[in-house]
């Protein structure tokens, strides 16, 4: 699929508009309710965030949140087709004076089990909320890793880093 936008006004100089040289959409994807209004959107999701913790307590890179992703599948010779996971832009939070969103960004695949609901088999691999804040479990730095233990000490490599206070 190819989509196309300009986005030129032909009668100014670009000098005269530059704002014609950000982004613009060239292609939307919309998600919407005709039952809820954003802030119970918000409520349901963070219910179902908090079901997730529940049931993944180690897990401190998902973020369950409400959006619209692109959907990632591949299929073979038998017409089988699995999904893969999904780029995905979410409401990250709702401001409260303003009502305001506030928009998240994650990389979420499905690791299917058998016997396991759809909802519970997705996980992000990373996770950027709307304070630029980053989620993700290890870095891989020129060949090595960089994690952290659960008591939250920096490991390089699997090894305690020393840190100054």
């Amino acid at each position: 699929m190819v989509c196309e936008r300009i986005r030129e006004d032909t009668f100014k100089a670009p000098e005269d508009n530059l704002s014609e040289f950000g982004t613009y959409s060239a292609f939307t994807i919309k998600r919407k309710s005709d039952r809820y209004i954003f802030n119970e959107i918000g409520s349901y999701a963070a219910d179902l965030d908090a079901d997730f913790r529940t049931k993944n307590p180690s897990d401190n890179v998902t973020h369950m949140r409400y959006g619209p992703d692109l959907s990632f599948e591949v299929c073979d010779k038998t017409n089988r087709s699995v999904e893969l996971g999904q780029l995905q832009l979410t409401i990250d939070d709702i401001d409260p004076e303003t009502g305001y969103l506030k928009c998240g960004f994650g990389v979420q695949v499905n690791d299917f089990k058998k016997g396991v609901a759809f909802e519970h088999v997705r996980r992000d691999l990373l996770y950027v909320n709307n304070n630029s804040r980053l989620f993700i479990k290890e870095i891989s730095l020129n060949g090595g890793i960089l994690s952290a233990d659960p008591s939250g000490n920096l490991l390089w490599n699997g090894k305690k880093l020393i840190t100054e206070t």
